[in-house]
């Protein structure tokens, strides 16, 4: 326990000069050892102070040896005993590699501070020994060139919801706010009769949302959803997610998520790496709901009576996307469009709408309506002619044409060149 609380120690002396003492703190870092693969090189590096900074002082001809000797993720510190003196961390910060530094001796002033732990001032015995290098996280905005434009998945309104593009799907954002609606460490049943949905997570949390007597106030709500008064971000149609909704948020590509931060984007606020849960009940098992960790495991099941966290989300892929009629955007029966994409032999407009990628004139043509295109398995590079493909991997089912001299039926779908002469590409 003494070496890692070290270093933590370490990584904070290394970072403390970055923040004011009188701005939002940063949450918690917690740093390990590691074992980095990169070549081992010296660099030299001037360290400036950034302006305004409490405790900051420029140290020039630094030298960072890299590989990195630690890494550091954050983490969110909970169960403190005794209890501490002060108020808890309130923000959110970046994963770090961490590399030894050796900078020339420079006097550091005093740094005051105040955390969970007390107020004080430190000096620094030493010049720095540690600089961390953030880590590349997820884009938190839309960023364009003048070639290319990306556009964001998951959307902060700024009115404490977060919108998902691609589901359609509304979220509740969580925030440090304890007690309050949406304070990110509450937890709640999902029923008290056993299998009804009488817990806590409906008749306090989504309650107080949808405005119940300790919530946001009195909902009058128009057929769309949207309230006349009252309700949480002008809505009185919060719920719990499905099991399928809440999976489309449990990403376990998020940085560091098998090192223990939440596997979520950070865009949703802050998220313990415990069980949320859904809507949905087990199949057989009336007493179990099925619940979503956002650590890096899988889904499980959960007895309803037990306490769990809960995210409330609204509109999306309930209404659209999950109901089993072809509707709204959809090229199929709650696929392709904006919702997620189709499985094979699916309609489709583009390939987009396809899991596959391919999205291809449906053939034989006397079996479909006309112009009916249909998503096709990625057959066309296995060698072997087959899913209606005029020659081997190329024409009609396939995304590229014939080239000259291979087999074709239709000009402008089988050959590169558009040309069919009787049945050889041209």
């Amino acid at each position: 326990m003494k070496r890692t609380f070290g270093a933590v120690g370490l990584a904070a002396l290394g970072l403390s000069w970055l923040a004011t003492a009188n701005a939002a703190a940063p949450d918690h870092l917690k740093c390990f050892k590691i074992r980095d693969p990169q070549a081992r090189t010296p660099y030299t590096a001037d360290l400036d102070v950034v302006s305004g900074t409490a405790g900051g002082v420029s140290e020039t001809g630094c030298t960072i040896r890299v590989p990195a000797v630690m890494a550091c993720v954050p983490t969110i510190k909970t169960n403190v005993t005794p209890t501490p003196p002060g108020i808890p961390d309130q923000g959110t910060p970046n994963s770090f590699f961490c590399y030894k530094a050796k900078c020339p001796p420079t006097a550091h002033p005093a740094l005051p501070g105040t955390d969970q732990f007390g107020s004080r001032t430190v000096e620094a015995k030493t010049g720095s020994t540690l600089l961390c290098a953030p880590l590349e996280g997820p884009p938190t905005t839309t960023s364009t060139t003048a070639t290319t434009t990306t556009t964001l998945r998951f959307v902060d309104n700024g009115d404490g919801t977060v919108a998902d593009s691609q589901t359609n799907l509304i979220w509740e954002k969580k925030d440090f706010t304890c007690p309050g609606s949406h304070c990110y460490t509450d937890k709640f049943s999902w029923s008290a009769s056993g299998t009804s949905a009488d817990g806590t997570a409906f008749t306090t949390f989504l309650s107080a949302l949808n405005g119940g007597a300790t919530g946001v106030g009195d909902c009058e709500t128009y057929e769309n959803g949207s309230s006349a008064t009252g309700g949480f971000a002008g809505h009185c149609d919060w719920r719990l997610p499905t099991i399928v909704e809440l999976d489309t948020i449990h990403d376990f590509a998020q940085p560091n998520c098998a090192l223990g931060t939440p596997c979520i984007d950070i865009v949703f606020g802050p998220t313990i790496t415990d069980y949320y849960w859904s809507a949905t009940t087990q199949p057989g098992v009336p007493t179990q709901a099925w619940e979503v960790p956002f650590g890096n495991a899988g889904d499980g099941g959960g007895v309803k009576s037990n306490l769990n966290y809960a995210r409330a989300v609204r509109g999306g892929l309930r209404l659209a996307c999950a109901d089993g009629t072809p509707d709204g955007s959809e090229t199929d029966v709650d696929c392709g469009g904006g919702c997620p994409a189709c499985g094979d032999y699916k309609n489709c407009s583009n390939p987009s709408d396809c899991s596959s990628g391919y999205c291809r004139l449906a053939t034989p043509a006397q079996y479909y309506p006309p112009h009916a295109r249909l998503c096709i398995p990625t057959h066309c590079s296995d060698g072997v002619q087959d899913f209606y493909e005029s020659d081997v991997d190329c024409g009609e089912t396939c995304a590229t044409g014939c080239s000259a001299g291979k087999m074709c039926n239709h000009n402008n779908v089988d050959c590169a060149s558009g040309n069919c002469n009787g049945t050889i590409c041209q």
